[in-house]
């Protein structure tokens, strides 16, 4: 059986001292996400441990990387689709922004946050990208005739996956290993909180290995000081 273990990303500071930054650290709260995540897989076996090159998932990670004595590999294809440039632009002109984008008829959802980017090629890039992982380190595929139901080969094992992302990646995996419809709004009706896990496992099928949910944006590991 596989198990993987999908975490939000900490909470980040998008515009510390009250301007948008590229790529931003994380917030003081954020940084206790990122404690108590590390608190919460001390005494975990984890088998992979994988993380975005984006700085606010490589800090959250960075406690959990201490406590397990082993460092994440970095997948590039698990970024989010890049925002236009937001380097020096104040916290209310951000907050507008996303007030706008939020607000645009549905087929315009289509574009991605900076105008160039899209979703299509994001969710080719991480189907593309979780298919080719778990080929090359578990040998398990999508079982040919039957991908519209998402089975897969059985896989080799046992292990405990963690990888820790954003949430356009996180959701796009999910539906993709569950066999559900994506859509670029899909993340505004499965929204995931800072710090939020979501573990998977394979069971088996059919006589082939199917991913099932256990549970969505588990956040009970933060402590409810810090929800």
């Amino acid at each position: 059986m596989l198990i993987l273990d999908l975490v939000q990303l900490a909470e980040p500071d998008w515009a510390p001292y009250g301007v948008g930054v590229a790529d931003p650290s994380l917030s003081e709260l954020g940084q206790a996400h990122a404690e108590r995540l590390g608190q919460a897989y001390a005494e975990h076996r984890v088998t992979r441990f994988y993380v975005s090159p984006l700085a606010r998932a490589c800090e959250t990670v960075a406690p959990v990387a201490e406590r397990l004595g082993q460092e994440p590999k970095v997948l590039d294809w698990t970024r989010e689709l890049d925002r236009p440039p937001m380097t020096g632009t104040s916290w209310s002109e951000i907050e507008s922004f996303f007030r706008r984008y939020r607000a645009r008829p549905l087929e315009g959802w289509w574009r991605g946050p900076d105008g160039e980017g899209n979703y299509r090629a994001l969710f080719s890039r991480v189907e593309s990208g979780v298919d080719g992982l778990l080929a090359e380190t578990f040998n398990t595929r999508p079982v040919a005739d039957m991908c519209d139901n998402r089975l897969y080969s059985e896989p080799d094992g046992p292990a405990h996956i963690l990888m820790v992302s954003h949430i356009g990646t996180i959701v796009t995996i999910l539906c993709h290993l569950v066999g559900l419809t994506l859509f670029p709004w899909i993340y505004e009706k499965m929204s995931l909180g800072y710090g939020g896990l979501c573990p998977i496992r394979t069971v088996p099928l059919a006589g082939h290995w199917a991913w099932s949910l256990t549970s969505f944006n588990d956040r009970m590991h933060l402590g409810n000081d810090i929800l």
